[in-house]
This record gives C-alpha cells, sequence and structure tokens, in this order.
C-alpha cells in the first residue's frame, strides 16, 4: 500500500510504501501552490509506469515498487513546483506534466541537493544512531 502525505498539515509531506513487513519512506517537502490538480492519478500512473519498465516479465518486487515511487515522487516534485507555468484556468490548475522532459530533454528527474541531503542521512541512520550510543561519545 502507498500512503500519501500530501493531504497532511505543514510543510512536510512524506509518502510511505507499507507491506506486512516493512515500511519505507519517501520525505517530501510541500510546495505552496494551487495548482495540484491531477497529483493523485498522475503519481499512480508514474508509479505503475516504472514498476512495468523495471519488472520486465517478472513479478514486480518490493524494491521494483520503492524504487519506482521514488523516482515517480522526484518526478511529481519537479512537476508540481513548475505547475505555474502553464498559466491555464483558475482554481486548482494542473501540474506541468512535462516540466522536466522539455527542461532536460530526457526522462530522468534529478533530485535536488536537499534530496540528496536527506537521503544521505537517511541512509546513515543507523551507522549514527549506533555511533551516537558508542560509551565514549555517551560520556
Amino acid at each position: 500500500m502507498l500512503a500519501k502525505g500530501g493531504h497532511l498539515a505543514g510543510y512536510l509531506v512524506p509518502d510511505a510504501l507499507v507491506d506486512a513487513h516493512t515500511v519505507r519512506e519517501f520525505p517530501g517537502l510541500r510546495i505552496y501552490t494551487p495548482n495540484t490538480h491531477g497529483t493523485g492519478c498522475s503519481f499512480s500512473s508514474a508509479v505503475a509506469t516504472r514498476v512495468a519498465s523495471r519488472a520486465g516479465t517478472a513479478a514486480p518486487s518490493l524494491a521494483h515498487w520503492g524504487d519506482a515511487v521514488a523516482e515517480a515522487k522526484l518526478w511529481l516534485t519537479e512537476s508540481i513546483a513548475h505547475s505555474g507555468d502553464l498559466q491555464v484556468g483558475s482554481g486548482h490548475g494542473p501540474i506541468q506534466h512535462f516540466a522536466g522532459l522539455w527542461q532536460r530533454g530526457g526522462l530522468q528527474t534529478r533530485p535536488s541537493p536537499a534530496q540528496v541531503a536527506e537521503s544521505w542521512w537517511h541512509d546513515i541512520r543507523d551507522i549514527r544512531t549506533d555511533t551516537d550510543e558508542l560509551p565514549f561519545i555517551r560520556a
């Protein structure tokens, strides 16, 4: 199950991929814009597309799903950030689905520096916890 955080209050909008044994979190920061129409459908389509492209003919593993969610979240964040570029309609406008494609001329989304730093801190969380618990540090 993919639990979305976009409707949470505040500036943190984490998502989580949950199965019977594990939870994989995908941190995110709110982008303040009224142009969020279609985010759910666009996100689920992007995840499904990424899973299909990774899994080939095999049944997708949890790793396939996690990687697909991470990539789709980067793309969606970029699409929301550039949603104001469209300047269409009024109220809750659509996201800019092609922002990255038009800027980069390619499909791969690059993480922002903040996303890289957050990912690194997350990846070394266990090492940091173990280090903080060393007797020398505690003393």
